[in-house]
């Protein structure tokens, strides 16, 4: 389902949006009310009297993912895993590198 979006270029832009239940304290009606997703990064979304505007973001994008720091292990040469050509070993050859005999 899309919103119509009213842009400040005086332009009408259709966006995807949801339907969210919004219900009344006055009187026990519950209505389903159509509102736009706001995961536009340029964009939020505002609604003036009944009809919605865009409004310009401000600010930066904020990574939530922080790379994961490396595993202490990873350090020592002995802990690293490696095979011992650099094509890809058979079944045998890696039974072999394991056990020690390679």
């Amino acid at each position: 389902m899309a919103v119509s979006i009213l842009f400040p270029d005086n332009s009408i832009r259709d966006v995807p949006g949801q339907l969210i239940v919004r219900s009344n304290c006055h009187d026990s009606r519950t209505a389903f009310v159509q509102i736009p997703v706001n995961s536009d990064p340029m964009w939020r979304y505002c609604q003036v009297e009944g009809h919605w505007h865009a409004v310009p973001r401000h600010g930066g994008n904020v990574s939530i993912l922080t790379p994961k720091p490396q595993a202490w292990w990873h350090s020592i040469t002995q802990m690293q895993d490696r095979t011992p050509d650099a094509e890809a070993p058979g079944p045998a050859k890696r039974l072999r590198y394991i056990s020690g005999r390679a």
